[in-house]
């Protein structure tokens, strides 16, 4: 639903010349109260054998991929006000078949569990309205603290906000850049994003599968944020366009780090909580997101006359690096969240809060 509230009031907007676009970056904004993705992902962990995540969320965010390639061709055929109403319909359907057709994932007896925690803890606030707000203010960090169990979900958690800061710089800036630097217009970004939905589908719906069996997650951790210091330096040093679709192409090994980090975090917490790990892998991410455009910008600034206005590039480059160093200390055995055996390595349940996802029950 909140995802349809952007799309709506560019409707509106382009109907009305006066309306505010305010509107528009206050419903974009909402989107992230609701992180659509991470909630996708709890709900495939909910139903999913720990070996067999990693490729569903693949498969998931492959048909992602499939709209994100075919989204920016719609301007070549359409005008922007029919792209908006395209879009618009695209999200009230989407809205529709989660409501009418989306099962719940989440077992009766976790669902029962949470109830009692919720209301176990509506008795300990009380009445106490001070004590109410502060437990609301803090209660982000207390949920993202999950992070801080082990060695193991504090590299990834580490892993995962090295991994944002390059996405959102990347999404946010390299077209801008290629625009000024390399003369890329409509027709060259269709194209672009064709190849990269084409290559990203390949990789994240097919190929994600055997390339665990090869690599193992670890192993395919390591190798996308390798793929993600060539990617970004191609983009730093590019003076044609073809390198750039080169580095395009490489991306989308890169970004099967963003289904890895969770489904990696998926097996190291019970079942339990998926929510609540899934949500604080996105949370850490979501904050990696608003920094990373302004680091690479402040890195333009300072060396945009004296290096090169690539250089920003080769510092996200150095910043993936980083990343599949951090990876390759990764343990190798990961107890699996659903295995009997590995109740020893995992907290008494009794003793954890509720999941993440239990807030909306």
């Amino acid at each position: 639903f909140l995802s349809s509230l952007s799309p709506a009031a560019l409707v509106l907007t382009q109907m009305f010349h006066s309306m505010d676009p305010f509107w528009f970056y206050s419903f974009d904004a909402s989107v992230g109260v609701v992180g659509w993705l991470s909630i996708g992902f709890a709900m495939l962990s909910d139903v999913m054998p720990a070996e067999y995540r990693a490729p569903s969320f693949g498969m998931f965010l492959g048909f992602f991929y499939i709209g994100y390639c075919l989204g920016p061709s719609l301007s070549l055929v359409m005008s922007h006000f029919h792209v908006c109403l395209t879009a618009l319909a695209c999200s009230l359907i989407g809205f529709l078949f989660v409501v009418l057709m989306l099962p719940e994932t989440l077992p009766a007896d976790v669902i029962e569990r949470n109830q009692q925690q919720g209301q176990q803890r509506r008795r300990q606030q009380g009445g106490n309205k001070i004590r109410n707000c502060l437990n609301v203010m803090f209660q982000p960090l207390r949920e993202v603290s999950i992070l801080n169990r082990n060695l193991f979900l504090r590299l990834l958690g580490a892993g995962a906000f090295f991994s944002g800061i390059v996405f959102s710089a990347d999404a946010t800036m390299v077209l801008y850049y290629i625009e000024n630097q390399l003369n890329v217009r409509d027709a060259d970004l269709a194209k672009m994003f064709a190849y990269m939905g084409v290559a990203g589908v390949l990789l994240q719906a097919c190929l994600t599968q055997y390339l665990v069996a090869l690599f193992g997650e670890k192993g395919l951790l390591v190798i996308s944020f390798l793929a993600g210091t060539f990617h970004n330096f191609f983009y730093g040093v590019a003076r044609s366009k073809l390198l750039i679709y080169v580095a395009l192409i490489l991306a989308q090994v890169t970004k099967i780090n963003f289904i890895l980090i969770p489904s990696l975090a998926s097996t190291h917490v019970n079942r339990f909580e998926q929510g609540r790990i899934q949500g604080a892998i996105f949370a850490v991410s979501a904050v990696a997101n608003a920094l990373g455009p302004e680091l690479l910008q402040v890195v333009y600034r300072y060396t945009e006359k004296s290096f090169g206005p690539g250089t920003m590039f080769i510092f996200a480059a150095f910043t993936c690096l980083l990343g599949a160093a951090i990876s390759s200390f990764l343990p190798k055995e990961v107890p699996h969240s659903d295995d009997e055996d590995s109740a020893d390595v995992l907290e008494d349940t009794e003793a954890l809060e509720e999941p993440l996802l239990s807030e909306a029950i």
